[in-house]
């Protein structure tokens, strides 16, 4: 009895940081395993605990787009977003969205996204390949080139 009620007591003193933590490990754990279902209950629990903290909703976005969640994935990078504008991760997801909708008008607004953050990360091969996917959609082939061989220069193996 008496070791129970120490069980809880300690269960207790543990920090919403702490157990953010131990809940972001298990989701990155299951996202490595591809239990994709699982990853996103485990960082939905990391969110309840640091609902500031943009890294749980990234990270659910990420798990949702593999589960083929969409709607999903746009509003937990739009929830990353919006707690971290400065973080370019979740914005690129986001215009990856937008260009793979076929919609041009959607095309051309993550374009828009992605020449923004070009700006302040013109070396960005994540960024740059994006954008050159976004320009080749929309028919640009000479920009959409351009920025692939920028890409292809700054990371040759991640190249998409």
């Amino acid at each position: 009895m008496l070791a129970a009620v120490l069980t809880i007591l300690a269960g207790c003193r543990t920090s919403p940081q702490q157990k953010e933590a131990k809940f972001m490990k298990r989701g990155l754990d299951w996202l490595a395993k591809k239990d994709y279902q699982r990853a996103i209950l485990e960082f939905r629990n990391a969110a309840s605990q640091a609902p500031k903290d943009p890294a749980p909703y990234y990270q659910v976005g990420i798990a949702s787009l593999a589960v083929g969640d969409v709607q999903g994935a746009l509003a937990a990078l739009a929830k990353a977003n919006e707690l971290n504008p400065q973080d370019a991760k979740p914005q690129i997801k986001l215009a990856e969205i937008l260009t793979g909708s076929g919609r041009r008008d959607l095309i051309e607004s993550a374009k828009n996204r992605l020449q923004i953050l070009l700006k302040s990360s013109p070396d960005d091969p994540e960024i740059l390949n994006s954008l050159a996917d976004s320009e080749l959609l929309l028919g640009n082939a000479e920009d959409a080139g351009r920025n692939f061989e920028l890409a292809l220069t700054e990371s040759p193996g991640d190249l998409q």
